[in-house]
């Protein structure tokens, strides 16, 4: 059974591998332009099996899980 420990250390590691992709996507796209449909393709399947999963679990167990989330204001650019 999980605990709330292994919960925030998952998603602190989903946090490092989304940046991650996200500067790899940044650095592919200015090498090689004609990738960018890719990128995106790859990006579209990730977001997207994240958030239907995300959604079609909150109505398998009658969870929001999305309830009480808000976002902080966006931190300054590194």
């Amino acid at each position: 059974m999980a605990d709330i420990e292994q919960l925030r250390q998952t998603l602190e590691e989903l946090k490092q591998k989304a940046v991650q992709a996200v500067d790899m996507s940044v650095e592919l796209r200015q090498e090689d332009p004609r990738l960018q449909q890719e990128i995106a393709r790859y990006w579209e399947d990730a977001l997207g099996t994240i958030w239907y999963y995300l959604k079609d679990r909150s109505k398998q167990t009658k969870q929001n899980l999305l309830a009480g989330i808000r976002f902080p204001p966006r931190r300054p650019a590194k």
